[in-house]
């Protein structure tokens, strides 16, 4: 149906006699796929835990990306279809794991540094540990 407009004398497709678009099985008032926002920022998280890893701080992030993806997994599972990134959610656990566990060798190997660190300073220093004091 055209109707004449009133702006610049010209016409426009009245907006009652385009019908929407629906796939099959949809309602016409369905709200369009989104990505869940939870597993977005665990994916995030994700990514700065594996670049933080070395210095131990990817630890809390590898930590709270791994929550936020169990949740956003069970939000985009009860969504039926309205939420995306289920994808994504493999890839991310996988990229937290690799951060806990790069974080998880770097705490230890600074452990070992300075227990080794501080065996050295006392040997250094002349101590003796029950031997004779002569």
């Amino acid at each position: 149906m055209r109707q004449r407009g009133w702006q610049h004398g010209g016409v426009y497709e009245s907006p009652v006699s385009q019908a929407p678009s629906v796939s099959p099985g949809r309602h016409p008032n369905d709200p369009e796929p989104v990505l869940n926002t939870k597993i977005l920022a665990a994916q995030s998280l994700s990514m700065i835990a594996v670049v933080l890893s070395p210095l131990v701080g990817g630890f809390f992030a590898a930590t709270v990306a791994l929550q936020l993806v169990r949740q956003g997994e069970k939000d985009v599972r009860d969504s039926d279809g309205f939420m995306l990134g289920g994808g994504r959610v493999a890839r991310i656990r996988r990229r937290a794991k690799l951060a806990l566990g790069v974080s998880t060798i770097a705490a230890v190997f600074a452990v070992c540094v300075v227990v080794l660190w501080l065996l050295q300073s006392l040997l250094s220093e002349g101590a003796s540990f029950g031997g004779d004091t002569v």
